[in-house]
């Protein structure tokens, strides 16, 4: 171990350092706890909003996917129309849809909002 070089100390500047008055003052309101009070109360409120947004989104999504699903059963069961799907086809795809709609939305529901 008497082989290993010691590594070079750090060469600081010779000029004297400003001090940064904001810096100082961050520090003290974490050493003192009151930025803790303060994030809290905005943290808590950031959560609240981005869990309704996002419940939101989930919901957006599964109303357009079952819109678009309820056009192409309405479609596929027009006499004139060139788009048709066999019975099992279009039963298949109601009930999967149905089904994802109501777990997809459930299962966010419960992680957003757990009853406690």
């Amino acid at each position: 171990m008497a082989d290993e070089t010691q590594p070079n100390p750090i060469k600081l500047p010779d000029e004297p350092v400003e001090v940064d008055d904001l810096a100082v003052k961050e520090g003290e309101a974490f050493s003192e706890g009151k930025f803790a009070e303060f994030a809290f109360k905005w943290e808590w409120a950031f959560r609240l909003v981005f869990k309704i947004v996002l419940f939101g989104f989930v919901l957006g999504i599964n109303i357009w996917w079952t819109n678009n699903v309820i056009k192409i059963l309405w479609r596929s069961g027009l006499l004139k129309g060139d788009f048709h799907l066999d019975d099992t086809v279009l039963i298949a795809l109601a009930t999967t849809s149905v089904a994802a709609f109501l777990a997809l939305v459930t299962v966010v529901a419960r992680h957003l909002f757990p009853s406690k």
